[in-house]
């Protein structure tokens, strides 16, 4: 499970566009019908939530926590 605000595909988001996804055909992805958006797996289980300078933009948050 993954926080809403650190998937860069749900950015600005509300928690009904979220919870309408459909997982592909082999289960590799998600994607988000509302948001036009989505997600592959692999790179999800792996930490990988959005491109480079989604992932360094929260890096910098978790320091500053």
């Amino acid at each position: 499970m993954f926080p809403r605000e650190n998937l860069q595909a749900l950015k600005g988001s509300t928690p009904e566009q979220a919870a309408d996804f459909k997982i592909s055909l082999h289960g590799t992805s998600i994607w988000w019908t509302q948001m036009d958006e989505g997600h592959e797996l692999e790179n999800m289980l792996q930490g990988r939530t959005g491109n480079e300078k989604w992932m360094a933009r929260l890096q910098r948050v978790e320091v500053a926590a």
